[in-house]
């Protein structure tokens, strides 16, 4: 190893392909006019990774095929990419080998969701987007999306150097998931610009209503963050409104029996 990655890039795995032996990396051939379809080498690509970090990927990736599938999507074909490890430049994460960066994912009828057009494209190409963003946060604290910033508007950082976390309100990322969440499946018409003010607030107290979880906390706790992600992702992904998909985590004694309050009723 040479540049950055001397000293701090351990552990090394090597892969042409992610998930399944035959989803294999494509990487792509220039960076594409903005909100334009990516174009991909069709022959294999060799990517280098941290190997716990491979392990997370590995594991997201068998979850996010069955995912498309559940949701009646064509599941994962091969993965469009710009690399991991980057010897070449200070990225804490990429110099590491513990950072990704996500083009495109093909699908198995032949189209795909792009991470520089799909979210500039129809209501339900943006939501199959935020499907891809929501089903990547639910393993990785990091993801970086068009949202975060205009570097990433062609494709989704993914990396680990934080430890899976909840919600945060402090974080831009977050915000801009929650940000679009409420746009895209509630129909609210919020600026996405990462910031968690009032209005953010009010949205994300509709989506967990609306999605059937009010009486947990994601911006507290990890779990409670995973099942949200989760209804995001799988109402995403299959083209629904909020509501559509509801948990059954805040069912009431009183829901269960027909009895209304003023009863005091507790959370089975």
């Amino acid at each position: 190893m040479s540049g950055y990655c001397s000293g701090v890039a351990t552990d090394l795995h090597r892969s042409r392909a992610l998930g399944r032996v035959e989803w294999e990396f494509r990487y792509r051939v220039a960076l594409p006019a903005r909100g334009a379809a990516s174009r991909f080498h069709p022959g294999v690509h060799h990517l280098t990774f941290n190997r716990p970090y491979f392990s997370q990927l590995d594991a997201w990736a068998r979850n996010f095929d069955e995912r498309l599938r559940g949701a009646g999507m064509p599941g994962v074909a091969w993965w469009g990419e710009v690399g991991s490890m980057a010897c070449h430049r200070p990225t804490a994460a990429h110099n590491r080998a513990r950072g990704f960066d996500l083009c495109a994912v093909g699908l198995t009828d032949g189209s795909r969701m792009d991470s520089n057009a799909s979210h500039a494209g129809s209501r339900t190409s943006q939501r199959r987007y935020l499907g891809l963003t929501a089903s990547l946060r639910r393993y990785f604290s990091t993801v970086l999306t068009t949202h975060y910033n205009a570097a990433h508007r062609d494709h989704l950082h993914i990396d680990d150097l934080r430890r899976l976390a909840p919600i945060r309100s402090d974080l831009r990322s977050d915000t801009a998931l929650i940000q679009s969440t409420a746009n895209l499946l509630a129909g609210d018409r919020l600026v996405i610009d990462g910031i968690w003010g009032a209005r953010t607030q009010e949205a994300y107290d509709r989506l967990l209503d609306g999605f059937g979880l009010a009486c947990l906390d994601p911006r507290r706790e990890v779990a409670d963050a995973l099942v949200l992600l989760d209804l995001t992702s799988r109402t995403a992904l299959a083209d629904l409104p909020l509501g559509a998909l509801r948990s059954d985590a805040c069912i009431t004694l009183c829901d269960a029996v027909g009895v209304k309050p003023p009863l005091v009723c507790d959370v089975l």
